[in-house]
This record gives structure tokens, sequence and C-alpha cells, in this order.
């Protein structure tokens, strides 16, 4: 708590009602204060509470709950003494303590799950973790509502979104707030999510747009506490204690990810971040093909457009003399095309004037249109489009609907992090409040209209995201330096986002800013190759011939792998969509009984049956864990019984890859150098990581097909174009 701020804590309950589905409590602080709280079951095992001043029936401003969510559960009981009150559902049990404000919640079992903190002082008597209650400024106004909760001596938590410091969040001091992180070495992070998933088997989501802040054990390692800069907090304890139960509730509650188009599990190419030109970006897609190299969308980033007039949407005439020509030409050879944008406008840009006429950027308090740096001086000060302008809405909407008719296929949503505070919105809102929801609402407008064009064949390629985000995929990691600690780092950001709730994941294939080495390059197109989506760019050219021979045949092998693979990314990415899991698991959503996992964040489960252990070194070998089971190794076909740790040699063309024994894995049957709708017609085939000869069922929405398999064996199965369009579960 800041210089000149008094704490006022909640000490005691005065009255309190019963309600259908919990009660509201009218409590009382030190200083005499009023505070409601209201604790209700939204569902059996999910938990909403609400306190401030006079909060209990009143909204909050801008809800992060999906407007297809419908709380409901199946009835709860009340039982009331003159020391507790006590709410039970089916799932869950909440005592609150009459005499001295205290929740304490637990399974049906009786089991605790968490309770708040009130006594964590110091030896002098000094607060160290806040109880529930209001911070205060000098004036006596309230600044911000605080709540702390017992941390046990085992746990663990993960997730607050794509977060690149250490993967088990213990001990750590967390904002939600989101930056321009300028690459992946702090706390700093594009996407924020005021989420996480705790190893004691509950998952803690607020409900605020605000600066939250999350001290989970740095100042106390006997609590953390939540605070919300607001006048009230919001909250929902999401119990499990399975996590992917967890995230598939926390999914029904912010909403469900729509499965990406086909077409974007291939690779995608860049054409660099500068320099690119009509006749770089032919001559990259010729190259392409003529190697044999598999690909399907390529990507023009900034110098698309014209400098210093980021981001008017006009192309730079120069450099591209006939963009629709050229886009025809790439398309007839079975590529689609993304472009860069961001929603600020330069001052300098015939665009700005339209902005300024029609009232569409940010406003200063004094009504002045809000100019900003928003390019850390490389670029022209900028107007920020108002998201929440339906006028200015339309306005954007006709810029983008104007290249998606030349051609355009998907933008990608750069930025839109650096929301200032004292800005003001359209709809009354002031920085302070939109900051954070900015860049799920950018990200939402540009994937609408890109539906509106191009139907279910859509989606955004965006850097920031906020709670919901999910809703609007896919995204990349932002600005990784060229470095094995900064690809480790990505990796970290990515597991942290995925048991955040987004199923889609993405980075810069050799890292961002710089240049990474033929060897970095390597490593970094195995690790990029094994994500839901892979794409190859930096500040320069990441086309693979560039850094050698041996790199172009190892990325080639890989790149052809991952089209092997396409049927059982697709089908992954099905199962993410209706299950809320990510498409690459950190090991413990698998093993949550397994305590080695907790702190493995450098190797992960790509979709159920495989695992993929990066190498982030200069040396040619790795520890891999493996954990309970049986894992086969994917180039030898050795099998390991787990629990085991492994010392793997891995040469530079080898990407440690294990698969669960007993899968069966959807591949393709011959090489494809782009995607087509028929891409699975007649060209389906099984493989079998299993040593013994065994009859397969495979169960699908139409029913069953029944095939026996050789080991280690390939069995064709036609009408993989129709199954194919439904999540398929393979079983023993």
């Amino acid at each position: 708590m800041g210089a000149n701020r008094v704490y006022d804590s909640v000490k005691r309950i005065s009255d309190f009602i019963r309600t259908e589905s919990g009660a509201v409590f009218t409590c009382q602080t030190e200083m005499g204060r009023n505070m409601d709280v209201a604790i209700d079951f939204v569902l059996d095992d999910v938990l909403r509470v609400r306190a401030g001043a006079g909060y209990a029936t009143s909204g909050i401003r801008h809800s992060l709950l999906d407007s297809s969510f419908i709380p409901r559960n199946s009835g709860i009981s009340f039982e009331y003494n003159e020391n507790h009150i006590i709410l039970k559902s089916n799932a869950l049990v909440v005592k609150i303590n009459m005499l001295q404000w205290q929740m304490i919640v637990q399974d049906k079992d009786g089991n605790l799950i968490l309770k708040d903190v009130t006594d964590d002082v110091d030896a002098i008597g000094k607060l160290r973790a806040m109880p529930l209650g209001f911070e205060l400024n000098a004036e006596g106004d309230i600044e911000a509502v605080n709540q702390s909760f017992g941390i046990k001596f085992d746990e663990h938590f993960y997730g607050f979104g794509e977060k690149f410091n250490e993967f088990d969040k213990r001990g750590q001091k967390l904002v939600m707030y989101n930056r321009d992180a300028l690459g992946v070495k702090n706390e700093w992070a594009y996407k924020n999510v005021p989420f996480f998933i705790s190893t004691s088997g509950y998952g803690f989501f607020v409900n605020s747009t605000r600066k939250v802040e999350f001290d989970m054990g740095y100042t106390s390692n006997a609590a953390y506490t939540v605070r919300v800069p607001d006048q009230a907090l919001e909250y929902y304890i999401i119990f499990g204690p399975d996590f992917k139960r967890i995230l598939y509730n926390y999914r029904q509650m912010t909403g469900a990810a729509p499965m990406p188009p086909l077409w974007s599990f291939g690779l995608w190419i860049s054409t660099g971040f500068q320099n690119a030109t009509e006749h770089s970006v032919e001559d990259t897609a010729r190259k392409m093909r003529k190697k044999g190299i598999p690909c399907d969308v390529i990507h023009f980033d900034c110098y698309w457009l014209n400098d210093n007039m980021w981001c008017d949407f006009e192309w730079d005439s120069m450099k591209f003399p006939e963009p629709e020509v050229m886009i025809k030409e790439l398309k007839d050879q079975g590529f689609k095309i993304c472009l860069w944008i961001n929603p600020y406008v330069s001052e300098r840009s015939d665009m700005f004037k339209e902005g300024v006429a029609g009232g569409y950027f940010l406003k200063r308090a004094n009504g002045d249109v809000y100019v900003k740096d928003m390019w850390h001086g490389l670029q022209p000060p900028c107007g920020i489009i108002d998201i929440t302008n339906p006028y200015a809405l339309e306005w954007l909407k006709a810029k983008l609907k104007r290249l998606l008719h030349m051609g355009v296929d998907v933008f990608k949503t750069d930025f839109g992090e650096d929301i200032p505070d004292d800005a003001y919105f359209y709809n009354g809102s002031t920085g302070a409040d939109m900051h954070n929801l900015y860049s799920v609402l950018y990200n939402k407008v540009v994937f609408e209209t890109t539906m509106e064009v191009k139907g279910k064949d859509t989606l955004v390629w965006g850097r920031s995201g906020y709670a919901g985000s999910q809703k609007y995929p896919a995204c990349w990691s932002g600005d990784p330096a060229c470095s094995f600690e900064a690809m480790a780092a990505v990796l970290r950001g990515g597991l942290s986002y995925g048991l955040s709730g987004v199923p889609f994941w993405s980075h810069d294939i050799g890292g961002f800013y710089g240049t990474p080495s033929p060897k970095l390059y390597i490593r970094w197109a195995q690790f990029g190759l094994m994500c839901s989506h892979s794409r190859c760019h930096g500040t320069t050219s990441r086309d693979p011939w560039l850094f050698g021979g041996e790199a172009e045949r190892i990325f080639t092998q890989y790149v052809r792998l991952r089209y092997k693979l396409l049927p059982y990314i697709y089908s992954t990415a099905l199962c993410s969509c209706t299950t809320g899991l990510p498409f690459i698991r950190a090991l413990l959503i698998e093993h949550p009984d397994d305590p080695t996992v907790y702190h493995i964040d450098d190797q992960y489960y790509f979709g159920e049956s495989i695992m993929v252990a990066p190498v982030f070194s200069e040396e040619d070998r790795r520890k891999v864990y493996l954990p309970k089971g049986e894992w086969v190794d994917f180039w030898t076909r050795s099998v390991y019984a787990g629990p085991t740790w492994i010392d793997y040699c891995a040469p530079i063309d080898v990407l440690p890859i294990f698969v669960k024994r007993g899968a069966i894995i959807p591949v393709l049957g011959k090489e494809i150098q782009y995607i087509d709708s028929n891409v699975f017609k007649d060209n389906v085939i099984f493989e079998v990581y299993d040593d013994k000869y065994t009859k397969d069922i495979i169960y699908t929405e139409h029913g069953k097909a029944y095939v026996e398999a050789e080991p280690m064996s390939y069995i064709k199965l036609n009408g993989w174009e129709d199954i194919g369009r439904f999540s398929v579960k393979f079983m023993l």
C-alpha cells in the first residue's frame, strides 16, 4: 500500500439477507464504514463474491463474462446459528464467521479449498496481507478493495496471462496491465488475464478490467492478496478439482474459442519487418513452391504501408505498385494473404484528418484529440481509434472491408496495449477502465468484420489480449530477442497463457529482433512448428534458405512433419474449442497429482498424445521427464516406462518427441504443398504406437468404424472428409 494510504478492514457482520442463490451480508469496518458482501453460487461448483460499498445490488462497469453465460445451480441449502452461516451446493460448502468476518470454502467432503486471511501480521503487529477491506487515500476516498487468502505450504499457482517470468507464480507480484513488453524478459505482458489456477484444485477469476494486482506470496509467504483499484471487488472461485474441469467452466463463463480456418494450421511465412517489395514477396513465394516447402500464408508486415503513415490502411505504391495483381498471383499459387495493422493513426496521414473531423479518436479531458507517441519515437505521434464509438467502428470496418475485398484473408492486429489511463472514450469510460479491455474489443471488431466478408473462414493474428480474447483466435507472443533464453521464456508465456483459458497461441520462429544463428533458427523452428500455429517472422528475413543448406533441409523436414500431422492437429484443435483445453499443454494439466511436473515449463503436450521437449541451448542434449505411463520415442520407436527422467541425445536434426504408447495418430498419407478443402479426402492413414496386434475402435459422431492394426503400422480409413469435421477420440 502506498504512502499516505489508510487501510480500513472488515471486522464483523451487522446484518444479512438470504437470496435464491446465496446471501448478502452488511459488514462493518474498523472505521465504521459499511461494506456489502454478496456470496452466491452461479454454478454448483462456481462461487461468486462481490464486495464493496453498496455493491451487492449494483453491477460493474465492464463485465468480462460472456453474454451467453447463464448462471444456474441445482439449489442450495442455508444453515444459520449464532456463530456461522453455512451455504451449500452439490459441490461446495461456504462458511461465514458471524462474530469476526472470515470466509472458508470447502468441498462437499469438508476438505479446505481456501479461506480468507484476517490476521497475517508481523512481530510488531503490522499487517503483511491486507484482509477484506477498503484502501483509502488521504482524503478518505476509496481507492481500492483488497482481500487476502491463505497459501498452503505445498500450493502452487499458474496462469495470469502470457507471463514470461517463472512458470509457477508463487512468490511473485503480478500486475494485470497490458504493456508493449518490448521483449520477454520481465513481468510485463502483452496479454494479461486476471485468472489463475491453484494446485489446491480451484481457479480464481477477478471480473475487472482495471489494473488488478496479485501479490502471490511475495510480501507474505503465508498469503496472497488481490487488489482492485476500484470501488468494489468481484471474483469467482471455480472448483475443479481437476484442472480440465476448471478450464471448462472458465470457458463457459468467458466464452469459447471458435474453430480457426483449416488453412491457418499451415505455415505462415513473413515478408520481414522491413524492406519488403512486390518483387521480394513474389520471389519468396516462388522459392517456397520450387523448393517443395509447404506453406499456406504470406504475411505482409509494417512496410506494406507508407513510412510515417502507420496505420492508414493504404499500400505503399512505390514498393507495391499493383497490390491486387500481386495478391491474385499469390492466391493462384495457393497462398492466403495476411496484412499487419494497428489501431493508431499517424497525425501526418489523411486518415487522421478524417478521424478528427468525425470525432473518431480518443479525447483528453478538455475534449481535444488525444495525440500520443505510440512508437517510442520511431514514427510520428498518433490518434487512437475510439473502439467504443459506433461511428468510428463503421469507419474502421470500411477500411478493412476494402482490403478484404481486394483478396486479403486475415489481419495481424498488432499493438493495442498502451491506451493512456487519462484518455476519454465515447461511451464515457476512462482509459483506466478501458486499458485492458481495449485489446479484446479491437480484436473483436477486426474478427467480426473479417467474418462479414469471409464467413466462418475467419481468424485474426493478435498480439494484445485480456480475459475473453480466446473468442477471437489466434495470437502470437510479441517481440522476443534472438536467443535461446528468449525462446525458453516464450514457451513459459505460452504455457501460462494456455492455463489462462486460451487454446491457440504462436510465436515468431527465430525470434523477433536481431538475426538468429543457424542453430538457433533450427531449434526454434522445431519448437515453433509443433505449436497450434506456426509463423516465421522477425526484424530480418526468416526465409529458411538464408540460414544455410543444413538449416533449410531440417526446416523443410519439420514443415513436412507438421503437414503430415494435419489430421491430428485439426482433431486436437476441435477438442480445444469444445473443452477449453490449450492446444499445447503444460504437463500438470494431464498429471495434476505428480509434483514433479509442477515446475516443468520446458516441455509440453502437443495435443493429447504427443510430448515435445524442445532444445533450448547450444548443447545437443537435454533432460526429459516422462510422466507415468509408457512412451514411444517418435524417431527410434524405443519404449520408456515413466515416471522417469532421461538424458536425451538430440543431434541438430532431432527434436525430442514422444508418443503415448497405444496412441493412434491420424496423419496424411501423401505430401501436400498447401491446404485446400479436400485435403483429407482419401488422404488419411493412422499410425499406431503399440507393439501388439490390436483391434481398435474409432468413435465419431457418425457411428463406429472398426479397423485392425499391425505393430507400428498404417491404417487406411476412407471417409476422413466426413469424420474429420468433428472431434475424433481414439481409444484402444
